[in-house]
């Protein structure tokens, strides 16, 4: 009877060695970091995974070592251009590793602010008046002093923003100093 049980007990201990052989180790993961350095919150998509990302925040995506991260972000302001970015990274070589990226508004793009002083709160605000972007926004700009996020639109050498107030007033804005950067921005003073 003992040679039975102990005989028993080998065989099932060789079945346990073979079955923990033949399962897959886990693979090792490692993260990639995104930044938002845009002027809205970015919702972001990885494999699927969607995270929205504050401004000035950052969000944390996890992968397989050496794997794809494929996806998109976008954002926007409350009037404008959504502005779409495509994203095709690797997760880095080593477990447990992380590498950083920033998620920036290409040069092509800006975001308007604007800051009313005028007697009149704004009823719309024209974008590249006169161009094939040209964007007509019921924005209405308090006349409080206080400055307001736009949105996002081309930016131009030749970019012209027309305001037109409440009480019919209006007020053409040329020659604007638009950076060409990542990021930029215009305070539009109405």
């Amino acid at each position: 009877m003992k040679k039975t049980t102990l005989i028993l007990f080998a065989v099932v201990g060789i079945f346990a060695t073979m079955f923990s052989a033949c399962r897959k180790a886990s693979p090792a993961h490692s993260t990639i970091t995104y930044v938002n350095d845009a002027y809205t919150p970015m919702t972001v998509i990885i494999n699927g995974y969607n995270q929205t990302i504050p401004a000035g925040g950052s969000a944390t995506y996890t992968g397989d070592v050496s794997s794809e991260a494929n996806g998109t972000a976008t954002t926007s302001g409350t009037f404008g251009l959504t502005v779409s970015l495509t994203i095709a990274d690797n997760y880095p070589d080593l477990s447990g590793d992380n590498v950083t990226y920033s998620l920036d508004i290409p040069a092509e793009y800006f975001y308007l602010k604007a800051v009313n002083t005028y007697t009149s709160p704004t009823s719309s605000i024209i974008v590249n008046l006169g161009l094939t972007s040209q964007t007509n926004e019921p924005v209405s700009v308090a006349n409080d002093g206080n400055t307001y996020g736009i949105g996002y639109y081309y930016g131009f050498s030749n970019t012209v923003i027309k305001a037109t107030y409440t009480d019919n007033t209006t007020l053409t804005i040329s020659n604007l100093s638009i950076p060409n950067t990542l990021n930029a921005s215009y305070t539009a003073q109405l």
